[in-house]
């Protein structure tokens, strides 16, 4: 692939970065950190993996594996194919999601595992714009969600 594929890849038709750059990516994080409980989860959780906001959702506590460091993530876009990724994970989110999901006990449950976080991908996608501008990460183009999906390994 050429440079010059790589770095037109890297920015939308008109000229805006596609993704966060490492400066803001660093603040996202401080932000993230700051914020409530499953709010801070949810956007270390993006952060950390790169995964869609409605894979995230889908996340239960049987798709943390803290003896591995790492997070399988059932992929959405893959028409009908079941599709797993296994993300490694910082120690950090790792946790963090204890901390907040109490993973063990969930994991314990015999019941069918519920979902980390209780929001629907608007509300979700609300509350991580929230933090991104408590980031001060201001883009001409409206926040989206896509702006996490690179430079996931922390």
């Amino acid at each position: 692939m050429s440079q010059y594929h790589l770095a037109q890849s890297l920015y939308a038709y008109d000229g805006q970065r596609k993704y966060l750059t490492e400066v803001e990516r660093r603040r996202f994080l401080e932000a993230a950190e700051a914020a409530e409980g499953k709010v801070r989860t949810l956007c270390l959780t993006l952060a950390y993996t790169g995964c869609r906001i409605s894979e995230a959702l889908n996340l239960t506590a049987n798709d943390v594996q803290p003896s591995s460091a790492l997070i399988a993530i059932r992929c959405l876009k893959k028409r009908g194919k079941l599709v797993v990724r296994e993300v490694p994970v910082p120690t950090v989110l790792l946790e963090a999601l204890e901390a907040v999901h109490h993973l063990e006990q969930q994991g314990t449950s015999p019941d069918t595992p519920s979902p980390l976080w209780p929001w629907r991908r608007t509300r979700a996608w609300r509350l991580v714009k929230d933090v991104m501008e408590a980031a001060g990460i201001n883009r001409k183009r409206r926040l989206q969600a896509t702006l996490l999906r690179t430079g996931c390994a922390g």
